[in-house]
């Protein structure tokens, strides 16, 4: 089984997001990186990411889908586990109080198995 990382920008999740939960089904649009990746895609590739989730602007030109093994949250560079992503907190929604701080991260890495048809 193929499995592709996946990094998802915290602005393209603020916007639109859902929770991501280890073992769901998920659908993503994404550009892949190219190969070499050079300087502007350094960091995603130190980080071993294959793809960009992208839905707005251009939109991601592959359709990719699959299971979630495994999810985490980036903060300055650093690789945090998560057992899933959580409820993007939407502008202008309300929302209860959150009882703990909400962790704000740079992005979340999604670990994708692809479905083979």
């Amino acid at each position: 089984m193929k499995t592709l990382r996946v990094w998802l920008p915290m602005w393209e999740w603020d916007c639109c997001g859902e929770i991501i939960v280890e073992g769901s089904r998920q659908v993503f649009q994404v550009d892949y990186l190219p190969s070499p990746p050079g300087p502007r895609y350094s960091e995603l590739a130190r980080l071993n990411v294959d793809a960009v989730e992208s839905h707005h602007e251009y939109g991601g030109a592959h359709r990719i889908e699959g299971v979630v093994a495994a999810t985490h949250g980036v903060e300055d560079g650093r690789l945090l586990p998560l057992t899933r992503v959580p409820w993007p907190p939407r502008f202008g929604e309300h929302l209860p109080e959150p009882t703990a701080p909400i962790p704000r991260y740079d992005g979340y890495l999604i670990d994708l198995h692809l479905e083979t048809h």
